[in-house]
């Protein structure tokens, strides 16, 4: 009985320092199984991290009499084996413990070195992004005043850059001045501001008098007058338009002395009498010339012959010849739909019975030569290759062309012309 007192007690002793460790890694993976003195006091010991070294002794030294009492209550008279066992069996929970810890601590580790790569390479594919830190000693150098930056204008080359582009747009106003005098003059501000004439100047072309225009404006009324006048003798079908004039008035054109001749009445009549003669004669051709076409008659009396029963018909087949020639015109169909299968035979079947089959137009005896699986993925390759090389020839022979990036935030390249064998 001694013994096994002096047992537990050495098992108090190993396994107190490493009670908060097993509390904590219990509590942290949720498990159910620790008991409520047990869980109260890890929940204790997490949240008085303020307190000093004694009271946190006191406290450990209180979870390990709970724990001993909750454990030793139904064998106070266990051997010391036993208690040798339970020693043992903490340890292995105690190590699976820290390795699970150690497994978060690198898990959570290579999350930060990923978050912190992800940010750097952000920082190098858009270094046009502004900066933001919370720390009042970061600092960084300029975009633009690297050693990599293309070259800048210093103040007085802005300076004269500005000036050279103010002259050229001032140039390029008053070019456009000469070149297109016609153009309305812009409002100005400067009330001394004058101008020239544009019809008045010296490189202008001659300009018409005032006698001039008058009399210019007079012939061209005259000619109007004219043409108007002549496209009266020369269209007098037109009706006449109506003039202001109440008392003007005009000859017939039909009774005029210039007129050409005109029938009298009887030789009107006799000219209407050989137009409906001739009428009726076309008429009656066309019966004879197509004589396959509908009658169209209004009188109920009339009658006539059939035409392909008469005297002077052509002659016509029989029923055997009808039938024979029927069978002739089938086959002859049937002769034109399978050279048309032979000819093209990649038109598509077109069938409605379904017990039909037929063989595949590329895998028959005569069916040309393909390429197996491996000369079509070395056909790929070549060509692949080919491709490749086709773009990097391109690359050589027009270096001038910008580089086209893939997203890729690393890639370099240096400049063509400022290399050294430029």
């Amino acid at each position: 009985m001694g013994n096994s007192q002096s047992s537990r007690a050495s098992a108090k002793k190993i396994n107190a320092p490493n009670v908060e460790h097993n509390l904590q890694s219990e509590s942290a993976r949720g498990r159910k199984s620790l008991p409520t003195s047990a869980a109260a006091a890890a929940d204790h010991a997490n949240t008085t991290t303020t307190t000093s070294s004694s009271t946190t002794n006191k406290d450990l030294s209180n979870v390990e009499v709970q724990l001993v009492s909750s454990t030793s209550s139904t064998a106070d008279d266990a051997s010391d084996d036993d208690a040798h066992e339970s020693i043992g069996y903490q340890s292995d929970d105690e190590e699976t413990d820290e390795e699970i810890d150690a497994g978060l601590a690198e898990r959570r580790l290579i999350l930060e070195d990923a978050a912190m790569l992800k940010q750097y390479a952000t920082f190098h594919l858009h270094p046009e992004e502004s900066i933001e830190t919370t720390s009042p000693f970061a600092k960084g150098r300029n975009y633009f005043t690297r050693p990599s930056a293309p070259e800048q204008l210093t103040i007085e080359e802005s300076q004269e850059r500005a000036r050279i582009l103010e002259d050229a747009q001032q140039l390029k106003m008053y070019a456009n001045f000469h070149l297109h005098p016609e153009n309305p003059v812009e409002k100005t501000t400067d009330a001394t501001a004058t101008a020239r004439n544009f019809f008045s100047r010296a490189s202008a072309p001659e300009q018409e008098t005032l006698e001039e225009a008058e009399e210019r404006v007079k012939i061209l009324e005259e000619v109007a007058i004219l043409k108007k006048y002549a496209e009266f003798h020369f269209h007098p079908e037109k009706p006449v338009q109506s003039q202001v004039d109440p008392a003007a008035f005009g000859r017939n054109y039909f009774t005029r002395a210039s007129a050409p001749e005109h029938l009298t009445a009887d030789e009107a009549q006799e000219r209407e009498a050989i137009l409906a003669e001739c009428m009726a004669l076309k008429q009656y051709a066309d019966f004879h010339f197509h004589p396959e076409k509908p009658v169209a008659t209004t009188d109920s009396m009339a009658c006539a012959r059939n035409y392909f029963t008469r005297a002077s018909a052509d002659e016509y087949f029989d029923d055997e010849a009808a039938e024979e020639r029927e069978l002739i015109l089938k086959e002859a169909g049937m002769l034109k739909q399978y050279a048309d299968f032979h000819f093209h035979p990649e038109k598509p079947v077109q069938t409605t019975d379904a017990t039909i089959c037929g063989r595949n137009f590329f895998t028959r005896a005569s069916a040309e030569e393909y390429l197996d699986e491996e000369e079509a993925e070395e056909r790929e390759l070549i060509l692949a290759e080919c491709m490749a090389l086709k773009t990097v020839a391109g690359y050589h022979l027009h270096p001038e062309r910008p580089v086209e990036s893939h997203g890729d935030g690393t890639s370099f390249g240096r400049n063509f012309f400022g290399r050294a064998s430029a």
